[in-house]
């Protein structure tokens, strides 16, 4: 059976992202977005970001992610990404999901682990700007447990829809509380 020519290309460019293993090395934009798990929109936002550029290295992009810029703030993290149109919190989890399950390297997958372990020990995220707003890593403490022992943030979406659904009054808790 024949694979689609992109996922074809995806594999490649991940062998040999994990074969140079440097994260410094320059990669072609937009591919090497897509093979992260970036969006079509964010994707075009961060085109115009890097000037018409046309490569991109792992250490840029997993600083747009996470940064190790401190925030004077104890406890909030920088994402620069954030401050991105077309780009909230939803769409982070899932990124860090699944930047955190490729094999991107030793040395790459490396950095990429210390910036996962800036994000375990944060309680808020914010984005880099002073009027940027900031968010709780958890939602009532879901995901903070979820982060302090390890785990991957593979159920960050289902938490979220658990958390939006139990704000919502069901007909037995509205009629109870008339």
């Amino acid at each position: 059976m024949m694979q689609p020519i992109g996922l074809e290309r995806s594999e490649k460019l991940l062998e040999a992202i994990g074969l140079i293993d440097d994260p410094d090395a320059e990669w072609p934009i937009v591919p090497v977005l897509r093979l992260l798990g970036f969006r079509p929109s964010p994707i075009e936002g961060l085109q115009s970001f890097w000037g018409g550029r046309g490569t991109v290295s792992l250490r840029e992009i997993f600083d747009l992610i996470i940064s190790e810029q401190p925030d004077p703030r104890p406890g909030y993290l920088i994402v620069p990404l954030l401050d991105f149109r077309h780009f909230g919190r939803k769409g982070l989890f899932t990124l860090i999901d699944q930047v955190t399950e490729l094999d991107l390297g030793e040395r790459c997958t490396a950095l990429w682990q210390q910036k996962y372990a800036l994000l375990r020990a944060a309680h808020r995220l914010c984005g880099r700007g002073s009027s940027s707003n900031s968010f709780p890593i958890t939602e009532q403490g879901k995901r903070m447990a979820r982060l302090k022992t390890g785990q991957l943030l593979g159920h960050s979406r289902k938490l979220i829809r658990e958390d939006a659904s139990a704000r919502r009054p069901t007909a037995r808790q509205g009629s109870s509380e008339r």
